[in-house]
């Protein structure tokens, strides 16, 4: 039986191949690779012995002229454009497609359609998205929908990008092309055998890497080799002169006299060419060796790149809009910040972009979050952190999440911290979800460490208080899920989108991410019906409704794992609790810091 290996340049496309194998009963190794680490997995793939590789996209190009098997390139259907374009309509920004030249085809002709303004950016390899970044930012787009490297690179660049994801169509078209192509080639392999005693002359037929596949009896008659024991064999360790590392390279035939064995032979290499790649040399004592096009190395950065920049921020809210123009004024110095706002206002996430609008991208941004550490934890961080600025080790942006939380010795010890350091090139920014200064008015808080850190103060707004935003921050949230999913939703339904704006959101965005995530899961798509995710609107209902906790027999056990009852109970307060973790730790019994590490476990 053929083996099929499919190498997924991200999560979701190995998760839609996983789905359509289990539908229709095929047979794949599905790994996960984009770029260098796609072609390791593929290299990998042909060494055991897979017959053929699926992949997509600039992975799929690499992986073909690295490898000798044939490679489909999975195609962005009309169907995938359709659904991502779709995604976007009613969006206010400006919008760029950046692809190869067959899917700005396509998309223009869908975006004619559906009458929404496209900017196209056509590339015809990974090396061209870098400038042709560089226009789509002189032409102010601020979204890029494309593949994966195009839409990471934008991402660096402080734009959005949305990938088009492969849907099931697609996947099921790659499989049957593969299954045609190792049909046809093993035909050709068959009447090839058939074929190859009966000529007379010494050919050999290399696959692309000079590994021989057929020789002619004559070979062996002339030669004097023992019969049968080339094949699988390098050309190159017949003779040096038999290396095809210019044919396959130029994909030209060429002619030339060589001596082998005190013999002499004409050879004649001619490159086999099926699409734009060369599969084989055939050849009157012939070989072939790859232009291994892998020892360009691709330069891939990390995929978990977790900058933030404030053109990425979703928001037409006066409100919001306001709080980004004074961040951004404020990232101009190095005083301290206080960010105040209720738990999952989105407080991390602008500590974040004031730290890379300050062009410190080059210098880490360190987090300590007050719930997440116990008092000797986060007493030792600052003893080390107050090691490393008097060291000068350019210490970066400290963000400390939930400040109000400090211990007594550990608000001294940050205060004599900041005090020693006024001059140093590094900054404070620190959050709380209650204002700080109600703690100090209730004797919790050091007023000295307060005036340390509150020159300037900004407040985040709610969900509620923005909720004019809530449409854009569900599209972009589905985005995100279906580059997590694999699926292909294009938006909500209107019946769903009235009731979702009717709710108070006492989680904030945090709870709308979690939400719009959850339906994307149990959604067939292609809009998201409320129909198909009552249970996740039952959940919102009861945290809107609970005013009083409830007991935990309340939570069905029955047939549950005791890590399932765990996380049924600590969703259930959360709700209760409005996302509020010192309540919620402080209703389960526990410390914050393991319910921190719990929440984190279960994310």
């Amino acid at each position: 039986m053929k083996k099929i290996l499919v190498v997924a340049p991200y999560k979701g496309f190995a998760d839609v191949f996983r789905k359509v194998g289990q539908q229709y009963g095929k047979e794949l190794e599905i790994r996960t690779g984009n770029l260098g680490k796609g072609v390791e997995k593929a290299l990998e793939g042909e060494a055991e012995g897979f017959d053929i590789i699926i992949s997509r996209g600039a992975t799929a190009k690499l992986i073909r002229k690295s490898c000798t098997i044939p490679v489909i390139n999975v195609k962005i259907t009309g169907y995938d454009i359709l659904r991502t374009v779709a995604l976007m309509r009613g969006y206010k920004g400006k919008v760029g497609i950046m692809s190869y030249f067959n899917v700005i085809q396509g998309a223009d002709a869908i975006g004619k359609l559906l009458d929404f303004d496209l900017t196209f950016y056509q590339i015809d390899s990974h090396r061209d998205i870098q400038n042709q970044l560089d226009c789509a930012g002189r032409d102010g787009v601020q979204v890029i929908i494309g593949d994966v490297i195009s839409t990471t690179e934008a991402s660096r660049r402080g734009m959005h990008g949305i990938l088009i994801n492969s849907g099931e169509e697609a996947c099921i078209e790659a499989i049957e092309e593969a299954e045609d192509v190792l049909y046809y080639q093993e035909r050709e392999k068959e009447k090839l055998a058939e074929v190859m005693p009966y000529v007379d002359k010494p050919v050999f037929i290399t696959n692309s890497k000079g590994t021989i596949e057929s020789v002619t009896g004559a070979f062996y008659e002339q030669l004097k080799y023992p019969q049968n024991t080339l094949l699988k064999t390098s050309i190159r360790s017949i003779h040096p002169h038999l290396d095809v590392m210019e044919t396959v390279k130029l994909k030209k035939a060429s002619t030339e006299e060589i001596q082998i064995e005190n013999k002499y032979f004409e050879l004649t290499r001619k490159p086999v060419i099926t699409g734009e790649e060369v599969t084989a040399v055939v050849v009157s004592l012939q070989p072939l060796k790859d232009s291994y096009a892998g020892n360009e190395q691709v330069e891939q950065k990390g995929e978990g790149d977790d900058r933030v920049y404030f053109n990425q921020l979703v928001t037409h809210s006066e409100r919001m809009l306001h709080v980004i123009e004074l961040a951004k004024k404020i990232s101009k110095s190095t005083l301290p910040v206080l960010l105040q706002g209720a738990p999952g206002t989105g407080k991390t996430t602008i500590a974040k972009a004031i730290h890379h609008e300050a062009g410190k991208e080059d210098s880490p941004f360190v987090h300590l979050h007050c719930e997440a550490f116990d008092e000797e934890e986060t007493l030792d961080f600052f003893s080390k952190w107050r090691e490393r600025v008097r060291k000068n080790e350019n210490p970066g942006t400290l963000y400390i999440g939930e400040i109000g939380k400090l211990s007594r010795i550990n608000q001294r010890k940050l205060l004599r911290l900041l005090e020693e350091s006024r001059d140093a090139s590094w900054r404070v920014i620190s959050s709380h979800y209650l204002p700080l200064r109600d703690l100090v008015d209730q004797g919790e808080f050091s007023s000295e460490l307060y005036k340390c850190l509150n020159s300037f103060i900004i407040e985040i707004p709610s969900l509620k208080e923005r909720i004019g935003d809530l449409e854009d921050l569900i599209r972009w949230f589905i985005v995100s899920s279906n580059t997590v999913l694999g699926k292909q939703i294009v938006g909500i339904s209107e019946e769903l989108k009235q009731y979702l704006f009717k709710y108070d959101w006492p989680g904030n965005l945090t709870q709308l991410k979690t939400t719009v995530h959850q339906m994307c899961i149990l959604s067939p798509g292609p809009y998201i019906e409320k129909k198909h995710v009552h249970d996740v609107i039952k959940q919102l209902d009861v945290a809107a409704q609970v005013k009083e906790p409830q007991p935990s027999t309340s939570i069905d056990i029955k047939g549950k794992t005791l890590e399932e009852i765990q996380r049924e109970v600590i969703d259930k307060v959360m709700e209760e609790e409005a996302f509020n973790q010192s309540s919620v730790a402080k209703k389960l019994g526990m410390n914050r810091t393991t319910l921190w590490r719990k929440l984190k476990e279960m994310n």
